[in-house]
């Protein structure tokens, strides 16, 4: 009887919600959080490092203040701080080879912007989908492909706590594929 009761206890620790674990071509990124990730041969994911954003600076910003139509302060953790616009740090950091860095801000607009940048460091171009989570609600978004070697961003004009990105795939790509776009 014993033994029966420690089956049944394992079973439903697999069957809880902890013991269901995200598949390892998922990473899920909070507002203002950055994470780093390798993508291994068979297409699983290392996760290298998470830490809260950096300063959206530079071109980032620029393409993040076109998304929403004007100038912004920066966003630093939950506040916010303002910058020149002709800031001498306001470069872009190359990307790291071998290495996808993706970062989500919560741009400090009325509507509080989501805003997000993966650079792929990857020499081929990086295709993935994404789940919008904001409290109990969640539902797919569109999303297109990272061309190898370079910045991708989406924009949403509304709030989002976190994104589940998932499918995570290097795949062959040349200027002449364009961009595509789920």
């Amino acid at each position: 009887m014993r033994i029966i009761r420690i089956m049944l206890a394992a079973l439903a620790m697999l069957a809880s919600p902890a013991a269901l674990a995200q598949p390892s071509d998922s990473v899920t990124i909070r507002a203002n959080e950055s994470v780093s990730l390798r993508v291994g041969p068979s297409g699983e994911l290392s996760v290298e490092n998470r830490a809260p954003n950096p300063p959206l600076r530079g071109f980032n910003r620029e393409v993040a203040q076109r998304f929403v139509g004007g100038e912004f302060d920066d966003v630093v953790g939950d506040r916010t701080a303002p910058v020149s616009p002709n800031d001498p740090t306001a470069t872009v950091e190359p990307i790291a080879p071998g290495l996808i860095r993706i970062s989500f801000f919560r741009l400090p607009t009325p509507a509080r912007n989501a805003f997000l940048v993966i650079e792929n460091g990857y020499d081929r171009g990086l295709v993935y989908r994404a789940q919008m989570r904001r409290g109990d609600r969640e539902a797919p978004t569109d999303v297109c492909l990272v061309m190898p070697m370079r910045g991708g961003f989406e924009h949403w004009p509304y709030q989002i706590d976190e994104l589940v990105l998932s499918s995570l795939r290097l795949v062959p790509w040349q200027e002449s594929d364009g961009i595509p776009c789920e």
